[in-house]
């Protein structure tokens, strides 16, 4: 099962894709969901000039890149930007 976390601020936003798999055992040796973090990206300073943005995947052996860019003025875009980025790796698809 994978799992979409967003995080979204006044001028920041944080996005995880987490992967959950029951390969693990808890103390009594129930078992318990593994987190496997397939990819991380964070904007920074939204709104402003410039902003900053990271981007690291599994694919890519969770590399993180920051760039400048004057390309974010707002969340909903950098939502947008995010979906992007993740279609552009293939870490997600659309059906």
């Amino acid at each position: 099962m994978m799992i979409c976390v967003w995080n979204a601020g006044s001028t920041a936003l944080k996005f995880k894709l987490i992967q959950l798999t029951p390969e693990s055992l808890d103390a009594r040796g129930e078992t318990k969901p593994f987190e496997k973090i397939i990819a991380k990206r964070k904007i920074r300073q939204i709104g402003s000039k410039p902003a900053f943005v990271s981007f690291s995947c599994h694919s890519q052996e969770l590399e993180i890149n920051e760039v400048r860019t004057n390309r974010v003025p707002s969340i909903a875009f950098g939502v947008d930007l995010l979906l992007q980025k993740l279609l552009d790796s293939q870490t997600i698809s659309c059906i």
